[in-house]
């Protein structure tokens, strides 16, 4: 008798139910690093902020953010620069101990083998004297890489609401003048 016929499931079934629960082990391991990126930058936890990232990680911020102290397209490579950012005591360090990111909402992903994009948006609480205020917020874009069997963030693309919706279309300027 085989296994079909004894009720149970065959190989090629197996096999589907293995790549099923596969891909939402990787879901989850994904809405895990971008909330891992939110958490460890609220809590000051930059050295495992910045191994969120892999070793060429990128952010690349599309709008002002509230101190106007990035120009309107921003972006910082490797972890060398990706620790200057999370460190800059012009912008995010001014706001560590009474910031939230809210990074998980309306999260959309897609999975190819060991390279993976996610969709959210994303809004940042501050805590303003006794009111919390809404300091920014727009959509992000990331691209993952699994890294040593570790889902990484590869680039963050953050588009601020009120960016222009051509540069959200067609994909934004670089800094060498390109778009994409």
């Amino acid at each position: 008798m085989d296994a079909q016929a004894a009720g149970q499931p065959d190989a090629a079934a197996i096999a589907r139910l293995e790549a099923r629960l596969r891909v939402l082990e990787d879901e989850k391991a994904i809405r895990e690093v971008i909330a891992d990126y939110a958490f460890f930058a609220d809590s000051g936890q930059h050295d495992e902020w910045v191994s969120n990232f892999t070793a060429d990680g990128t952010i690349e911020l599309v709008g002002r953010e509230a101190t106007g102290t990035y120009p309107e397209v921003a972006r910082w490579t490797g972890r060398g620069e990706l620790r200057e950012f999370i460190d800059d005591p012009r912008v995010h360090m001014t706001l560590e101990g009474r910031c939230m990111h809210l990074t998980t909402g309306n999260l959309r992903s897609r999975i190819d083998g060991d390279d993976a994009v996610a969709e959210t948006y994303y809004v940042v609480l501050v805590k303003e004297g006794d009111s919390i205020v809404v300091a920014n917020g727009g959509f992000t874009r990331l691209q993952l890489r699994r890294v040593d069997g570790q889902w990484r963030i590869q680039r963050r693309l953050r588009h601020q609401i009120g960016t222009d919706v051509a540069l959200l279309r067609a994909g934004h300027p670089r800094p060498n003048g390109s778009v994409g």
